[in-house]
């Protein structure tokens, strides 16, 4: 049996194309490699193109199902996605996000739907303009975590100087050993508050407070 196939033409105002769509038997496809979705500017720059599968999110080869684009062309994000889940293999970035120059803004490892990058390695980084890392979180499954007391959460001031560490285990925060969950700086290194937390609670033992803030030479602003 032969397949229905149909594209659907959507107009601004002034008829230029503000969007086209390709479907094959009610659903969202396109074959040869070609994006079933494909947006329009008023001026008729291309503003995004996704690819589809029988209705799903999908593009073989490891190339992006789905573009974003500036006004002038310039490429705003891409993803990569598997039957309709966000993913690449390879340890490769399955979500990149580009500032208007092109520079890389932000990169995201999914596999299988979930935030996840295996090796101990961070599974979202973003950067300042000038490159600069400006945070890195570690995710497994979906959740924050990280291992072996290490930070899954790290923050940074343009100059690369920490603005602030969270330790999570499986989504939430926690830190053992009596030591501080949450640890932010100020911008000449020196910390700025400290907080604790067990299994997703704000709490210290030995009536302890769980939240101490400073001032910048390092004295103590307040406590609780």
């Amino acid at each position: 049996m032969s397949k229905e196939t149909k594209s659907v033409t959507c107009y601004y105002p002034d008829g230029q194309k503000q969007y086209e769509e390709w479907f094959q038997d009610g659903k969202q496809h396109r074959d040869n490699d070609l994006p079933a979705n494909v947006g329009y500017y008023p001026d008729g720059q291309v503003e995004c193109e996704v690819w589809f599968q029988n209705g799903y999110y999908h593009r073989d080869g490891d190339k992006p199902a789905c573009i974003d684009y500036y006004p002038d062309g310039q490429k705003r994000y891409e993803e990569w996605f598997q039957d309709d889940k966000c993913h690449r293999g390879g340890d490769k970035p399955a979500s990149i996000g580009y500032y208007p120059d092109g520079q890389v803004e932000c990169e995201d490892w999914w596999q299988d739907g979930k935030r996840h990058r295996d090796g101990d390695q961070p599974a979202s980084i973003g950067y300042y303009p000038d490159g600069q890392v400006k945070y890195e979180w570690w995710m497994q499954d979906g959740k924050r975590h990280r291992d072996n007391d290490l930070p899954a959460c790290i923050d940074y001031y343009p100059d690369g100087q920490k603005q602030y560490e969270e330790w999570w285990q499986h989504g939430e925060y926690h830190r053992d050993g009596g030591k501080p969950a949450i640890i932010g700086y100020y911008p000449d290194g020196q910390k700025q508050y400290e907080e604790w937390w067990q299994h997703g609670e704000n709490h210290r033992d030995g009536d302890k407070p769980a939240r101490i803030y400073y001032y910048p030479d390092g004295q103590v602003k307040y406590e609780e």
